[in-house]
């Protein structure tokens, strides 16, 4: 029936439950259905059969004005009334809307619910390695110990506090060792989601560096014995060392995850140096950025030995020249 429902007492606003009866009414002894210009009378026991053909049954979506709820919803809505122009909506529509609103809360609940499930499983996948030969479960984290050789691109020769501008001999060496420790922490297990397998590591490092030191004549003794001082003397024969100090916060990528060969690259990270002795400025602090490629092996349980290269760029700020390279090896235990 594709139609308007009219009761004895004026049109019903149209109100959808289904296919054969689009709109509907209840209240009257009898209800005149039109059809374009065609009218037919059906009476109570008619509308009763409509009805009962249309019962509600649990878990089937009936059409209610372009919406879709649970069958039950509807028999709460169907069994107290209807609308009319000239009504508001009766009690029991109230009690639908409620119901209807009821189940947008738990869907959206569910879907919260769902959400945190899967955020648990990718942190929980997170924990553990691929399931490679010898592999054992572990964060990621890891503390180290490194040490290798280091070189200045330019020497500090030629200063006050380095050599009193070579009076005595040049202190001009460049290159040495270093040693150094630091924490790498995991940030993510799949960069983010951008690449499987990969990971994404923080890492604050100390590292010390001593370069190749002469005997030279003494700053600070020297000029104070200049200066008329009687408890100085001039030191030519004394050696200066030629130190460095850096602290550094990096990101570090790491490829390969669960393999127990990793290779890995910082793309750039933050310096903090102190360099001595000061330089003419008597100035001695200075920042930079670090370049670094590496790779580690995992010899036993969190166990790891690596190498690295890594290329410190300073902004020289002290008016000295504090670039170098360093290449080493080190020492990792995982936690």
């Amino acid at each position: 029936i594709n139609g308007e429902f009219s009761s004895e007492s004026g049109t019903c606003r149209p109100f959808g439950i289904s296919e054969r009866l689009n709109h509907y009414c209840w209240g009257g002894t009898r209800a005149v259905i039109s059809e374009r210009k065609a009218e037919t009378l059906v009476d109570e026991a008619e509308l009763k059969r409509v009805r009962e053909s249309y019962k509600p049954r649990m878990g089937r979506a009936l059409p209610i004005r372009n919406y879709f709820v649970s069958d039950w919803v509807y028999a709460l809505i169907e069994g107290g009334g209807g609308m009319n122009r000239d009504r508001t909506l009766v009690p029991s529509g109230l009690c639908g809307l409620m119901v209807c609103a009821l189940l947008w809360s738990l869907a959206g609940a569910s879907t919260a619910q769902a959400a945190t499930v899967e955020e648990r499983l990718e942190r929980l996948e997170q924990k553990t390695l691929s399931t490679s030969p010898g592999a054992q479960q572990e964060t990621g984290n890891m503390v180290f110990f490194r040490g290798g050789w280091a070189g200045l691109t330019s020497d500090r020769s030629n200063e006050v506090f380095t050599d009193v501008f070579e009076f005595s001999k040049s202190n001009d060496g460049d290159s040495g060792y270093y040693v150094g420790a630091g924490l790498d922490l995991v940030l993510s297990k799949n960069l983010w989601g951008m690449m499987s397998s990969t990971w994404a590591l923080g890492e604050i490092g100390v590292e010390f560096k001593r370069f190749e030191s002469k005997k030279v004549t003494q700053a600070v003794p020297t000029t104070c014995a200049v200066a008329g001082v009687g408890t100085c003397s001039v030191e030519t024969k004394k050696k200066v060392q030629i130190t460095m100090l850096t602290v550094n916060v990096a990101p570090k990528i790491m490829f390969m995850e669960g393999s127990r060969f990793r290779p890995w690259i910082i793309p750039a990270g933050l310096d903090f140096h102190v360099i001595s002795p000061p330089s003419n400025d008597s100035t001695y602090l200075d920042i930079g950025v670090q370049f670094a490629v590496g790779a580690q092996y995992r010899i036993w349980k969190a166990f790891h030995i690596g190498v690295d290269g890594r290329y410190h760029l300073a902004t020289n700020q002290t008016d000295t020249t504090n670039n170098f390279g360093t290449v080493g090896g080190y020492v990792g235990i995982g936690f």
